[in-house]
């Protein structure tokens, strides 16, 4: 996998060549998304220069699924080694009751720079009772249907 500041690199020769910033995904059975990722260091955000890579690097993981058609992305899922995801805010539950998220055609026409969160080094510290989780049909993009 690349490093933070690789893929920023990265990212810049795309954009310098009229590439875009869309990143490669990593489809199964492709080692790079059994690899756990690396939290993203606290001096990410201490320089400034630190934080515009991150941010690049962030934005370029909205603009691949937003492609894509995603809900979310890793970073790990496109080769960079860091615990860092975009979670899509345009997109709404399926009202058929089996929890199925997919985009609202509402959300499809809005500004790209509109709606998600950025999840930097996050951890699950709680789960629901088994009596309250929902039934939920997956639709990832890396594994096949």
């Amino acid at each position: 996998p690349l490093s933070l500041s690789q893929a920023h690199h990265l990212l810049l020769a795309r954009s310098d060549d009229g590439g875009g910033t869309a990143l490669p995904m990593a489809k199964y059975p492709d080692p790079i998304l059994r690899i756990p990722s690396s939290p993203v260091p606290l001096s990410a955000f201490r320089r400034r220069s630190h934080w515009r890579r991150l941010r690049s690097i962030a934005e370029a993981l909205k603009r691949t699924a937003r492609e894509e058609g995603a809900v979310g992305l890793a970073a790990q899922q496109c080769g960079i080694d860091a615990s860092l995801i975009f979670i899509d805010g345009a997109v709404s539950a399926a009202g058929t009751g089996k929890g199925v998220a997919k985009r609202s055609s509402r959300n499809d026409e809005r500004r790209d720079d509109e709606g998600g969160i950025f999840l930097v080094n996050p951890r699950i510290v709680q789960r629901s009772p088994e009596s309250k989780m929902k039934v939920w049909t997956e639709e990832c993009l890396v594994l096949p249907p």
